[in-house]
């Protein structure tokens, strides 16, 4: 998990200009590194390997990384506080700071 730093910039400067689900990211996470999975323990009996990835890719890379450095903006859910899906939008600062030429 600690590689994906630029793997996390490089989706959001291609897909953050539209607000995107956290689950949209933890997902193309999860595709591009499945290996992951198995390496990861299950924390007691409700959280799952994938589980524990998601919140922890979620936590870490969007919202401790991105959104602390002011590359992201994230909207919370309304009324629904046990919601673990937030969305993303990148801002201005991350195609500023983060340039990719493929």
């Amino acid at each position: 998990m600690q590689q994906s730093f630029l793997f996390s910039l490089y989706l959001l400067s291609k897909y953050g200009g539209e607000w995107q689900t956290s689950t949209f990211y933890e997902d193309s996470f999860i595709r591009a590194f499945p290996n992951l999975l198995p390496q990861v323990q299950p924390v007691g009996s409700y959280n799952s390997p994938e589980k524990v990835v998601r919140l922890s890719y979620s936590t870490r890379c969007l919202e401790r990384f991105a959104r602390f450095f002011g590359l992201v903006e994230i909207e919370l859910p309304g009324n629904d506080h046990y919601s673990e899906e937030f969305k993303v939008r990148k801002l201005p600062l991350l195609d500023q700071a983060v340039q990719f030429h493929l």
